[in-house]
């Protein structure tokens, strides 16, 4: 069913925990949480999102690990986050990707347009914060992806998914940072599959079984790719793991779902 082209570039791998726990630091924020792996599978008819439940705190005293949703349906869309996805000050969350995420998604008309405010917001605000640590310690602040975002919606009874990649860029020209957002869309979404975050086991993992991969079944497939990942790196990546089907008529969670936001799509 999902015959899809892989992503197989490899990148170095990101110490996550330790370049947030340097932020913090610098900040003297109490946490940062920090979310891992994500996988979309999508045709044009369906899309399968399935994402860990790890995800970790970043505080001054160090890292602490507790499970969360990182598959959020919102208004005719649903999006999943890994990297970056909270900073927490002493007065409360001074940025939060899901609730910003919903509370746009309730003031906007369209899907695009959440997605569109969405960029836009989530960039000044990242900016803002990270700004603080280039104006103490400017060779702390590499080029480096710093939060993964992916909306999945239907259009006209075809998917639609977008990405956004939002990152620091290397090239500055000022003493500010701009946090810039690659504007990924796919060509097609006929044969899709994309991983975000921790993912370098499962893409070497596809890439040496493009034909059984996938087998026996979807749930089987999934389970087994993220805990590849988990057995290598089970600091950032856990299970349970959360499944969503989704097509233009809804979705429903084909494994887990408990801790996540109600389907009201």
């Amino acid at each position: 069913m999902f015959n899809h082209q892989a992503q197989s570039s490899r990148r170095p791998s990101i110490n996550w925990c330790g370049i947030l726990l340097g932020i913090v630091m610098l900040l003297q924020q109490p946490s940062f949480s920090s979310a891992t792996t994500v996988i979309v599978l999508a045709n044009d008819k369906q899309v399968i999102i399935a994402a860990d439940s790890k995800s970790t705190d970043i505080g001054k005293d160090g890292s602490t690990a507790h499970t969360s949703c990182k598959i959020y349906p919102v208004k005719k869309m649903v999006c999943a986050f890994a990297g970056l996805v909270s900073i927490h000050d002493e007065q409360g969350s001074s940025f939060d990707a899901a609730r910003l995420l919903r509370t746009i998604a309730q003031e906007s008309k369209e899907p695009r347009d959440t997605v569109a405010m969405y960029t836009k917001t989530v960039k000044e605000t990242l900016a803002r914060n990270i700004n603080i640590v280039w104006e103490k310690t400017p060779e702390k602040i590499q080029d480096y992806p710093i939060l993964f975002t992916v909306f999945v919606m239907f259009e006209n009874g075809r998917s639609v998914v977008l990405f956004r990649n939002f990152r620091i860029p290397l090239d500055r020209s000022s003493d500010q940072i701009e946090v810039v957002s690659g504007e990924e869309v796919p060509p097609e979404t006929q044969r899709l599959r994309f991983f975000m975050g921790t993912k370098q086991e499962i893409i070497e993992y596809v890439s040496r079984h493009p034909d059984s991969w996938l087998k026996p079944n979807i749930e089987t497939a999934i389970n087994h790719l993220i805990g590849l990942e988990a057995e290598i790196h089970p600091d950032k990546v856990g299970f349970p793991v959360d499944i969503l089907h989704f097509t233009a008529n809804g979705g429903r969670w084909l494994q887990g779902g408990a801790e996540c936001w109600n389907l009201d799509l």
